[in-house]
């Protein structure tokens, strides 16, 4: 008599009544109760999952998203630099089917506890970076620190505040304490 360890549906059976059989796989079984999402993902994307999180699943061609549970995340890389991290669902209902394509769904913030300025009105000098904003006409010097580039703008952290008129044309050539005039573009 063979027992299998799991229950399920036999989906291959490699072996015949009286057939005599060594200690190799004789059957696939097949378990739809619960699936698994395995994705792979970078090194800076890694830290956003820990084991047993509980993450929205979106499969396609399924309208509403799934819930599941992060059960395992690799420790290593498979040495293409990314990580496989995998979730599982509970699919009592058996709507999903092995093959189809799933994907794990994370609210990321890029940049907490900043203020987003044009990329082009931030200078480096001297491993200093800074942008000068305009105080009653004066352009003054502010230090900041980038917490993320972007093409067209830029979160940083610093003495600027929401609000401040940030120089974009011509900073390059001012000096703190420089008087300038401010031309509103078109």
């Amino acid at each position: 008599m063979i027992k299998s360890p799991s229950s399920g549906e036999i989906i291959a059976l490699d072996a015949e009544l009286g057939e005599l059989v060594s200690n190799q796989p004789i059957a696939q079984i097949l378990s739809l109760d619960n699936v698994k999402v395995s994705v792979n993902v970078t090194a800076e994307q890694l830290m956003l999952f820990e084991r047993g999180d509980v993450v929205d699943i979106r499969v396609a061609g399924q309208d509403e998203l799934l819930s599941g549970e992060i059960t395992y995340i690799s420790s290593t890389s498979a040495g293409s630099g990314l990580f496989t991290v995998e979730a599982e669902i509970n699919n009592s209902e058996r709507s999903l089917r092995p093959g189809m394509v799933a994907s794990i769904l994370l609210d990321e913030i890029l940049a907490q506890d900043s203020v987003i300025v044009p990329t082009r009105a931030i200078l480096d000098r001297s491993g200093e970076t800074f942008v000068y904003i305009v105080e009653d006409g004066i352009a003054v010097r502010k230090d900041v620190e980038v917490i993320r580039y972007d093409t067209d703008y830029t979160a940083v952290s610093g003495d600027v505040n929401e609000g401040n008129r940030v120089i974009i044309r011509g900073q390059n050539l001012l000096d703190d304490g420089d008087l300038v005039q401010v031309v509103e573009e078109e």
